[in-house]
């Protein structure tokens, strides 16, 4: 599972990481065997807030709202703002940070399972872009 960012939590963010019983728990019910959260989140106002994972073992879903971030995958880079939704699919290598002048505010999500990416077919993407 990857992990998420060693942010600096503020008071009024939240990061939860799901422990590893309940996942396994999870992974066994019937709603959840196929797609099931592995950790959640919100940073608000999120300043310095950066990461890069050369080895992304799940799917990460980020949802923008407030301020502006750069995400780097692909070989391009992406400017995030307000209301942009990015999710980051299994083996994406990638980094991104919060701009330093308007730092986002971004809800998170870890998920992982064999019904992700089935999950995220009927997602419209621009340009095929994250």
């Amino acid at each position: 599972m990857s992990r998420p960012s060693h942010w600096k939590l503020t008071p009024d963010a939240i990061r939860h990481i799901i422990p590893r019983t309940w996942m396994d728990e999870l992974k066994k019910h019937p709603l959840t065997t196929g797609l099931s959260p592995t950790s959640f989140g919100y940073y608000p106002h999120a300043t310095e807030h950066s990461m890069v994972r050369n080895a992304h073992d799940d799917w990460l879903l980020l949802y923008c709202v407030e301020g502006r971030a750069t995400l780097e995958a692909d070989e391009k880079t992406y400017s995030i703002k307000k209301g942009d939704l990015v999710i980051l699919p299994f083996g994406l290598n990638h980094k991104y940070w919060a701009d330093d002048g308007d730092p986002w505010s971004v809800y998170w999500l870890h998920f992982e399972g064999i019904r992700a990416n089935d999950f995220l077919q009927n997602l419209k993407r621009p340009d095929d872009s994250p």
